[in-house]
This record gives C-alpha cells, sequence and structure tokens, in this order.
C-alpha cells in the first residue's frame, strides 16, 4: 500500500519532490519529559518555507484545497498546507489513518466523529512553524487548543496589549518577566482557550471573557470573566501549558488535563 502522502506521486511526476522537500519539513517527534506531551494527545510539527510553495503539493499529499482560499496567497497557502499536513499525521498516529481535514462554516477544521483536534501555525521572515494536536474524545468530554506565536514586537505592544490584557493582568506580571513575552503569553494562552471551547460555544470570543492569572513551569492558569457555555462558567480556572523556543511561543491547552497542577 502507497504511503497516504505520495499517492498521486506518479501522476505528478518526480519534478515536484523538490518542492516538497524544500517547502515542508517534519519536525522530530516530542520525546517524554516535554511539558507540552499530555496524555492521549498526538502532536505532529512541521517548518514551512512560503516563498518554495507549490500549488501540486495539495494534491501530492491528498489534501483538498478549499473553496475559501481560492485566490489566496502563497504564503496563506502554505500555512494552510503545512497545518494540515501535521494534522494529517497527528490522526496517523491517533490511529485514525490520514485524513484532510475540511474546513466548516465559520473556518474551523471539522474533525472525524471521534476526535477532538486543534491546528495553529505561525510565520515570520520568510519561515514557518505548524502544529496540530488531535486525541480520541468519545462522547466531547475533552476541549483542545494549540497556539503557535511569534513574540510581539515592540511596535504592536501597545495596541496589543489594550486589547489583550486589561488592569489586573497588567499588574499580575511578575517584575522579572518582559512585558513583551507576558503579553505574548496572555495571546496564546486566550487563543488556545478559544480553540479549545469553540465546539461548545461556536462563536469566537473576546479577550476580556478570561484573565492570564497565573504563568509559571510551563504552566499557565486562565480564569473564565463571564459565563460562554453550561459547560464554561465565570471563575472557573483553565490550566494549560506553554514553552518557549527562542522568540516562538506554544501554548497547548487540554481540559480537563490530569496532569494541570492543583488550585
Amino acid at each position: 500500500m502507497p504511503h497516504p502522502n505520495r499517492f498521486c506521486l506518479d501522476a505528478l511526476g518526480i519534478d515536484h519532490l523538490p518542492a516538497l522537500a524544500t517547502c515542508l519539513h517534519p519536525l522530530p517527534i516530542r520525546t517524554s519529559g516535554d511539558i507540552l506531551l499530555a496524555a492521549g494527545i498526538h502532536l505532529r510539527e512541521a517548518r514551512f518555507e512560503p516563498a518554495r510553495f507549490d500549488p501540486n503539493l495539495f494534491i501530492l499529499l491528498n489534501i483538498a484545497r478549499p473553496d475559501v482560499l481560492r485566490g489566496a496567497a502563497p504564503a496563506r497557502l502554505a500555512e494552510f498546507l503545512a497545518g494540515r499536513y501535521c494534522a494529517g499525521h497527528a490522526l496517523l498516529a491517533a490511529g485514525r489513518g490520514w485524513t484532510s481535514v475540511p474546513v466548516g462554516a465559520q473556518r474551523e477544521p471539522c474533525w472525524p466523529v471521534g476526535v477532538c483536534g486543534t491546528i495553529s501555525h505561525t510565520r515570520r521572515g520568510g519561515h514557518g512553524h505548524a502544529i496540530a494536536a488531535v486525541a480520541h474524545d468519545i462522547g466531547d468530554r475533552l476541549a483542545l487548543g494549540v497556539d503557535l506565536e511569534d513574540l510581539i514586537d515592540d511596535a504592536a505592544q501597545p495596541a496589543l496589549a489594550e486589547m489583550i490584557l486589561d488592569a489586573q493582568e497588567q499588574e499580575l506580571r511578575p517584575t522579572d518577566e518582559d512585558p513583551a513575552r507576558w503579553l505574548t503569553l496572555a495571546f496564546s494562552a486566550k487563543e488556545s482557550l478559544f480553540k479549545a471551547v469553540f465546539p461548545d460555544v461556536r462563536s469566537y470570543l473576546d479577550f476580556q471573557v478570561a484573565r492570564l492569572v497565573t504563568a509559571q513551569a510551563g504552566w499557565f492558569c486562565l480564569r473564565l470573566m463571564q459565563d460562554i457555555h453550561p459547560r464554561w462558567r465565570a471563575g472557573q480556572l483553565i490550566w494549560g501549558r506553554y514553552q518557549w523556543s527562542g522568540i516562538r511561543l506554544t501554548t497547548l491547552l487540554v481540559h480537563p488535563d490530569p496532569d494541570a497542577p492543583a488550585g
């Protein structure tokens, strides 16, 4: 049986292999002890080079190109492709077989029945990073969100801080924490939350619905500031994981997470 990523190779010919080899670079699977390794969660990641994107890679990789991306710039297509590539491999790791994850009415990824999943990507300076996480979820009990962000630059900080942080979040920043890193973490943590709750709330939320109350040793905690769903109530504390790699931040929210700190 051919590898799911190579089933169209004969039809396309080998001329497209260089584009695949230079556009997408799978990253090593995370090993035991990594803070982002949560029980039952299958993570897959890749780097991508938007300038080397080839539209034929959608065919080569068996990834459906959605109508909503008709006319999209190559860089946007490259990040979408990379995210779905990671999603397909995460599904394989979960034993579900290769699947091209379609786009829903609100541009959300639509996962196979019995699967909870999440995708993120970021790009800066001609380079990008994509990640996907999936888990088996019989009964819709699991909430899962992942987000990738590059450190917010100085010019964007004032406007974004006003949008993302409330006054208490500003005060809660540890004195030894760089303001840009605190802002980026708050932004990314809330983005992971929004992805995790989307299957329940089915709408996009304002940053003020949650407050970042603490972050240390690879764990962050958000407090919901208002009711957004019967499952998600004001005052609820929600823990997530984070990891910096240079200027790139990954946040992962798994709820419930049996490994989350108490309190």
